[in-house]
């Protein structure tokens, strides 16, 4: 069993299994041999399907268009209030302006951003960005 975690174990996933397939068509290996590379041919596709279905990022995408994009995402275990929540969004996730003496730099920045408490007790956070164009 091996441990998807990268792109490149990806591809080295995907080679062993076009070489097991090969292996496979060839009609010299024994029957039980078979049985064990096609359970072993079954694992490897689980496991990259498995990898290719996990989602990259807790960022939900809410709503975006050319110049401006809302998300939603889960903002860490550790706080427990809402103070807590935009003191660290301002610390870690705030994107500031810079000025700038020319106008449509195409930088992104906060415009706006919102920390509440979820249902099941965890705070969360909507981010408003925007791109100066």
């Amino acid at each position: 069993m091996i441990n998807i975690s990268n792109n490149r174990d990806l591809r080295i996933a995907y080679e062993t299994l076009q070489f097991m397939k090969e292996k496979l068509a060839d009609h010299t290996i024994p029957e039980e041999s078979r049985e064990h590379a096609n359970e072993r041919m079954i694992e490897r596709k689980r496991q990259i399907r498995e990898y290719l279905r996990k989602p990259e990022s807790d960022r939900i995408l809410v709503k975006s268009d050319w110049d401006f994009c809302i998300f939603r995402f889960p903002l860490p275990e550790f706080i427990q209030s809402v103070e807590d929540g935009e003191e660290y969004f301002r610390e870690y996730e705030y994107m500031h302006c810079r000025p700038s003496m020319y106008d449509c730099t195409g930088q992104l920045f906060t415009s706006w951003f919102k920390v509440y408490k979820a249902a099941d007790g965890r705070f969360w956070a909507y981010h408003s960005i925007h791109m100066d164009v």
